[in-house]
């Protein structure tokens, strides 16, 4: 049996594709439409209740024509590069649908929020932050909460 690799980013670059040649955009707007501003990466390093583990976290960047960067921050076990960037894709063309003045982005951390406490989300949070912070800020990229982050999570964010 041929195990299918599931890419949700090409998926987005895809259907964005279709929609480019249906509206006859021009190839230099298409093409800007198919790539990301910025993929940034880290690692976070966070002593736990349970020890120290090592996380890896995204955000990513994806069009600000229309305004700062705007989306959220999730804690999932597949959040990984593509999904992230895929969601900060969609989320450039829901702003842009619904005609407000922000751009996309996204954010994740690789993990299961249900095997940390409360405390240890804390640190995970702040730790995503403190390895972003050059790359957020109120006119370049507001963060907000999404899968697995709460507003009490967020609220502990002071950018």
């Amino acid at each position: 049996m041929t195990t299918v690799h599931h890419d949700p980013f090409l998926e987005v670059q895809n259907h964005l594709t279709k929609a480019a040649t249906r509206l006859n955009l021009s190839g230099v707007v298409t093409k800007r439409l198919l790539v990301a501003d910025n993929i940034r990466n880290e690692k976070l390093k966070i002593k736990t209740e349970k020890g120290t583990v090592e996380l890896d976290a995204y955000r990513i960047q994806y069009n600000n024509a229309r305004g700062p960067y705007k989306g959220g921050i999730r804690f999932h076990p597949a959040a990984d590069e593509s999904e992230v960037t895929a969601l900060a894709a969609t989320m450039s063309v829901k702003c842009a649908v619904v005609d407000i003045p922000f751009g996309g982005a996204k954010g994740g951390v690789v993990c299961d929020p249900k095997q940390y406490t409360e405390k240890d989300l804390e640190k995970i949070s702040r730790a995503y932050v403190q390895s972003f912070l050059p790359y957020l800020g109120i006119d370049v990229d507001i963060p907000a909460p999404d899968v697995y982050t709460t507003p009490q999570i967020l609220s502990l964010i002071h950018i």
